[in-house]
């Protein structure tokens, strides 16, 4: 996989492990462009047209968009989440883009919920795809980002076409099965990535 650029997409749902994937790669030197985190800065950088947009008490006392506060709106309301998903995507796909461009790395991997409803996978030569069972998922989300359990379903539930869609869409995609321990992962990884360079 030396030479020319690849860009590699990393996607799958909710706790499925995708940072764990992205932190794999970046051990081994690969440039991480993260997609939830462009997020998080449009966020910032445009939360008086969210919050307008939303009419809700989103905003802190700063300004800044209260997160766990929009997502309550967000994952609770299909509506309302592709308003927001309208007035973010384009600019965070763009954002991508430029960051592909700008870094001129020769390995490049893109970390992505959303890496294949947002149409990023366009963007790249690979795609990984992270799956774990349902309940290991859930498992994870109850000890990382302390939600409650309806909050949980509510971000599974807003997921549940992203499987569907690995079938109907033109790319080379790689299943990656997160179903044990980081270290089986790990070697999962070496694995495929020394069969891609063999």
């Amino acid at each position: 996989m030396g030479g020319a650029q690849i860009v590699i997409g990393i996607g799958g749902k909710y706790c499925a492990g995708k940072s764990s994937v992205a932190t794999f790669f970046a051990a081994q030197g690969w440039l991480i462009i993260n997609v939830d985190v462009i997020g998080h800065q449009l966020l910032e950088e445009r939360s008086a047209e969210i919050a307008r947009c939303f009419n809700e008490n989103i905003q802190n006392r700063d300004g800044s968009i209260n997160r766990r506060r929009l997502g309550k709106i967000v994952f609770a309301d299909p509506q309302a989440r592709q308003r927001l998903e309208e007035l973010l995507h384009p600019s965070m796909r763009h954002r991508v883009e430029e960051q592909i461009e700008r870094h001129n790395r020769s390995q490049v991997v893109i970390d992505a919920a959303l890496l294949l409803q947002m149409q990023l996978y366009r963007l790249c030569d690979l795609t990984l795809w992270v799956s774990a069972p349902r309940l290991l998922r859930i498992m994870r989300a109850l000890r990382r980002d302390s939600l409650s359990l309806i909050q949980i379903w509510q971000r599974e539930w807003a997921q549940r076409h992203l499987v569907a869609q690995i079938s109907a869409i033109d790319a080379d995609i790689h299943i990656v099965r997160n179903n044990g321990s980081i270290r089986a992962l790990q070697k999962s990884l070496e694995r495929w990535l020394a069969a891609q360079e063999g």
